[in-house]
């Protein structure tokens, strides 16, 4: 297992070495020397609701098909869309430091 964060982003894509297909992901084994690829699933996710997070209901944000490569952990990064209770809409909203930005927590606190 590495140590070294991956990102991955559905926006990245690299082709396969064999065949014609795009994956998003593909990291070589340092034991093995064999690659192993990750390959991100569009329109298998569903957007998080309120309702949702304070019922703490399973919500699918994205689907990750891997091969010969194992996620064991997961960081939220930038780039995501937002829209609060009152309807406004963020883009670009960086999740990284685990907690809303303070331009949406003075939204939600009007």
């Amino acid at each position: 297992m590495s140590q070294k964060e991956t990102c991955v982003s559905l926006g990245d894509t690299v082709p396969l070495p064999q065949g014609k297909a795009n994956t998003n992901l593909i990291q070589k084994c340092k034991l093995c020397s064999r690659d192993g690829t990750v390959t991100m699933i569009s329109g298998r996710g569903k957007p998080l609701t309120q309702e949702e997070s304070e019922a703490g209901k399973y919500a699918p944000l994205m689907l990750f098909e891997c091969r010969g490569y194992e996620p064991v952990d997961y960081l939220f990064g930038d780039g995501w869309k937002v829209e609060s209770l009152e309807g406004t809409k963020f883009e670009g909203v960086d999740l990284s430091g685990g907690d809303l930005p303070s331009m949406m927590r003075r939204e939600s606190a009007r």
